[in-house]
């Protein structure tokens, strides 16, 4: 649990006051069914979000970094504060984990094609740290960066841990647990590798919400030739032409992919992982949930087959700079990250979700 802290500001103050849809500075992406709010301190966004967020739907709140002290959230921070810290990589090209490095290590290939560690096939690693800091150590490892978090959080009356709405605090003890924490994702991406997820299918018992505070930029690689496979595998994972506007007219800037499922198609996307793994020759107990396993990436094969056999299609996801991905508890989601990334994750309990734990 996070530890105890002033109450926060109430940015969403007039919850009860009837706005309008065009009163708050907002656009819908997707299918006009992807909430995307647009200032994280305007005052009417918690009833904007309270609407999308009853009907189970990941909502975007963009531009948070305006709100944080970015010397905090940048590789060289990181590297020169926490460099020598012995952490584990895990190459997710094959799921290998390489214990015992140097973190210094991790960073200078950050940014560095030239400085990543090769493969058996002569590859250069696409490396992710693993657990660090370790589940429920944030805040005394990264006491600056937590302090940071807490004061941008949007939406604060319900992702604070003091938060009126954040209802975290009134939990049974038997049903808390360490994913009920903040958490930093950092690793290497790349368009190249549509088949390969940073961070496989899985589902979260607690609300999230996941800040991307940095976006790496090669420094030895063809920037031009990128961004045109940095915009291919956008369009290719799913996303809709009003997405495609935030790259091509915004100037925002993308760093990785979200496929987000509804709760209730978790057994139609169990089901047709259980299909595979016959056509392999794998048999499945009847019980069991392979999404939990944390194995599978949905690629684009795999989903056009979620989609034709189960009529069930995924909220394709553009995760930009400074935007917060808030995903509901038991929403089936993976990620793929485009280019190497610096994001924060941090759990709440919001009314809707705790009344199904």
């Amino acid at each position: 649990m996070f530890g105890i802290r002033e109450n926060p500001a109430r940015e969403d103050r007039d919850e009860g006051s009837d706005e309008n849809d065009s009163d708050y500075p907002h656009s819908w992406l997707g299918h006009k069914n992807l909430l995307q709010l647009l200032d994280p301190s305007f005052c009417g966004n918690y009833k904007a979000f309270l609407k999308e967020w009853k009907k189970e739907r990941p909502i975007i709140i963009s531009h948070i970094t305006k709100k944080l002290d970015m010397t905090l959230w940048n590789p060289t921070f990181f590297s020169q504060g926490y460099g020598e810290c012995k952490v584990n990589f895990v190459n997710v090209l094959n799921d290998e984990v390489i214990p015992g490095q140097r973190m210094r290590n991790f960073w200078a290939g950050f940014e560095d094609l030239g400085s990543r560690p090769k493969d058996t096939r002569g590859r250069p690693m696409l490396l992710k740290l693993k657990e660090w800091p370790k589940r429920t150590m944030f805040e005394s490892v990264l006491p600056a960066q937590m302090g940071d978090l807490l004061r941008a959080l949007p939406l604060s009356s319900c992702t604070h841990p003091n938060g009126l709405f954040n209802f975290a605090n009134f939990l049974p003890t038997g049903i808390l647990t360490d994913e009920l924490c903040t958490e930093l994702h950092c690793a290497y991406g790349t368009p190249k590798y549509p088949w390969v997820g940073t961070n496989k299918l899985n589902i979260n018992k607690f609300d999230s919400l996941n800040i991307l505070v940095y976006v790496g930029k090669i420094t030895n690689e063809d920037n031009v030739e990128d961004g045109k496979k940095v915009f291919q595998a956008v369009k290719d994972a799913g996303c809709d032409q009003t997405t495609m506007e935030r790259i091509k007219k915004n100037g925002d800037l993308p760093g990785a992919i979200w496929h987000v499922y509804d709760r209730k198609d978790s057994k139609k996307i169990n089901d047709l992982l259980k299909t595979v793994n016959f056509s392999r020759g794998i048999l499945s107990q009847s019980n069991q949930n392979l999404i939990n396993g944390e194995n599978w990436y949905l690629d684009g094969i795999l989903r056009g087959r979620l989609h034709r056999e189960y009529g069930v299609e995924a909220h394709a996801i553009l995760h930009c700079l400074g935007d917060a991905v808030i995903i509901p508890a038991g929403a089936p989601h993976q990620i793929r990250y485009l280019k190497s990334c610096i994001m924060v994750k941090h759990a709440f309990v919001s009314l809707q979700n705790m009344k199904k734990l």
